[in-house]
C-alpha cells in the first residue's frame, strides 16, 4: 500500500461504511502551494465523503477513526490518467495537424497543443470523477484508538 489517511466513520452499513477524508495533500510542495496541480484534475477541497467495503473482522462504530490507504498500483493508474492522458492526447493532436497540414507554423502548433491538452484534460477528469472512481477505492487498514493513528490495531 503507498499513500494513507485518517478518515472519519459517519455511518456503517455492511457490506459498506461512510467515511469523511480531509481532502489534504500528502506532499510538502502541495501543502506549500507549489503543488504541481493535480488537484486542479481533482477538484475542491476540504472534507469527501467516501463509500468504502467493510474489512471482514472490522468492528466499527459512527465516531470511530481509521486509516485508509490507495494500493500503489490504484496510485499509478489515477497518476496515468491525471498526467499521461492529456500529454498523449496533447502529442497525438499535433502529429495529426502535422501529418493533415504538413509544416505548421509556431502559432498553430501552440493552438493544437493547447486543444489536445484541453481535451486530454477533459477526459482525465470525466474519467477520474465518473467510470473510474470505484476503482481509486481506498481500503480501512486500521482503526486509531484515542483518535489517534495506531498502525499496529487491526482489529478490536
Amino acid at each position: 500500500m503507498m499513500e494513507s489517511s485518517v478518515g472519519k466513520v459517519v455511518a456503517v452499513k455492511p457490506p459498506g461504511v461512510t467515511i469523511d477524508v480531509e481532502a489534504v495533500p500528502f506532499c510538502r510542495r502541495c501543502a506549500s502551494g507549489r503543488g504541481c496541480g493535480a488537484g486542479l484534475l481533482i477538484g475542491d477541497d476540504g472534507k469527501r465523503r467516501i463509500e468504502v467495503p467493510l474489512p471482514e473482522g472490522f468492528q466499527l462504530s459512527p465516531g470511530d477513526q481509521v486509516i485508509l490507504e490507495l494500493g500503489s498500483r490504484n496510485l499509478l493508474r489515477a497518476a496515468t490518467l491525471a498526467y499521461g492522458l492529456p500529454l498523449a492526447a496533447m502529442i497525438v493532436t499535433l502529429m495529426i495537424g502535422s501529418v493533415v497540414a504538413g509544416p505548421l507554423a509556431d502559432s498553430t502548433a501552440v493552438l493544437l497543443a493547447a486543444a489536445g491538452l484541453a481535451v486530454g484534460i477533459g477526459i482525465s477528469r470525466w474519467q477520474l470523477a465518473g467510470s473510474c472512481r470505484n476503482n481509486f477505492v481506498p481500503e480501512i487498514r486500521a482503526i486509531c484508538p484515542n483518535g489517534r493513528a495506531n498502525r499496529e490495531s487491526r482489529h478490536e
